[in-house]
This record gives C-alpha cells, structure tokens and sequence, in this order.
C-alpha cells in the first residue's frame, strides 16, 4: 500500500511510517489529545512527543457503536482538542 492522506473533515494519515511524524503534528492540533489505542497505550507513547494524553481509550477489538458513543462521552468530559488512534 502506497502512503496517502485523506480529509473527511480531518486529517486521516495512512501508510508504513506515517506515526513517526506524529509528534511534529501534535502541537499543532492542541495539546489536550484523547488517545485511543490498545489493550497496551504505552507502547505507542513514544510516538506522541511531549503531549501527555488527557484520556486513553483502549480498543481491543473491532469497536461497537457504543464504544465510539463511550468514546465520544470521554472526550467531551476532557475537553479535548485532537483525538488519536494509533493501531
């Protein structure tokens, strides 16, 4: 598979690599970041610089509709900025 990025209205970045240019990307959405990775978040901290998440959601498996509206209820509870999912 080629990298490619799509909007939809955000940033959505695909391909082998692209996490690496996750901490350059960060600073630039905000600082207050819901992480949604899974069942392990530290083992992708190291791709999100010095932005320490304000919510982690963990996914384990293909999600629900209700783990994305769960999500979603997180998220506005944080206040967050930017939502990423790395997995």
């Amino acid at each position: 598979m080629s990298a490619f990025d799509l909007a939809l209205p955000r940033k959505v970045m695909f391909g082998p690599g692209r996490a690496g240019e996750l901490a350059d990307l960060l600073p630039t959405l905000g600082s207050r970041v819901l992480l949604c990775t899974g069942s392990d978040p530290a083992r992708h901290r190291h791709l999100l610089g010095d932005v320490e998440p304000v919510a982690v959601v963990r996914v384990t498996r293909e999600p629900l509709v209700d783990d994305a509206r769960a999500a979603l209820d997180e998220a506005r509870a944080a206040g967050v900025d930017a939502v990423v999912a790395i997995g």
